[in-house]
């Protein structure tokens, strides 16, 4: 995958690490996943790559997630699902961004 093919926006770029930050302090809502996740598509993560972890944690939409987040009856279990699947969706994120950096310095 060559992230550089499709380039954000700087309002985009801004709206990706606004997104983030309210990934990481699970303040996001709904629609806040779906942009996050149509910004990471526009950059060239296939919908596969973006929701692999909830799939392999048995969901397949974000509704899906906050329910099950929502729903958990310990802290283990709703820190081990944020970990997961925030953990993988702010890592595709990053990957960007160090790409975009590294190009920068070419």
């Amino acid at each position: 995958m060559n992230m550089m093919n499709a380039m954000l926006e700087p309002s985009e770029k801004k709206s990706l690490d606004l997104l983030s930050e309210r990934i990481k302090r699970n303040t996001a809502t709904l629609q806040d996943y779906y942009e996050y996740e149509r910004l990471l598509k526009k950059i060239g993560y296939a919908e596969s790559d973006i929701k692999s972890e909830l799939y392999k944690q048995g969901m397949i939409t974000w509704e899906e997630y906050i329910q099950k987040r929502n729903l958990a009856k310990t802290n283990d279990e709703k820190n081990i699902l944020e970990v997961v699947v925030l953990g993988s969706l702010l890592g595709l994120a990053l990957a960007f961004v160090i790409s975009a950096f590294a190009d920068s310095k070419k």
